[in-house]
């Protein structure tokens, strides 16, 4: 099912209002029981705007799943462009229509650095 740009921004301001489902620091997102009752609202609250006809709760964690490694990927190509030595004109901008959209987002993801496996001998 791909989804165009209108979609996702739309699809992203209802899944704000359920920070139950991204915010790692909210009090309840460990509580499965409670995120499975949200995802269903999500799912009717989707159906009910007529954003998605359809969509049942594993379609959802797999959109949302979707969308989040790619504003994460975007966040790591704009981070890398800052730390390789580039000019302020160089910086990496990201293209997508909805990146802005997912902003709060960014609040909960971040980039992790990545360590070298390999042993320095000296």
């Amino acid at each position: 099912m791909k989804w165009d740009s209108k979609i996702i921004i739309d699809f992203l301001k209802i899944f704000e209002q359920y920070p139950v489902l991204w915010n790692i620091k909210h009090k309840d997102y460990c509580n499965l029981k409670l995120r499975d009752v949200v995802f269903k609202q999500m799912c009717e609250e989707l159906e009910a705007e007529k954003l998605l006809q359809g969509i049942n709760e594993k379609q959802l964690k797999a959109k949302i799943k979707s969308v989040k490694d790619v504003y994460k990927q975007e966040l790591g190509k704009t981070e890398r462009s800052k730390k390789n030595g580039s000019g302020a004109e160089e910086i990496y901008s990201p293209k997508l229509q909805w990146f802005d959209s997912a902003s709060f987002l960014g609040e909960v993801l971040s980039t992790r650095r990545s360590q070298s496996n390999l042993v320095r001998v000296y």
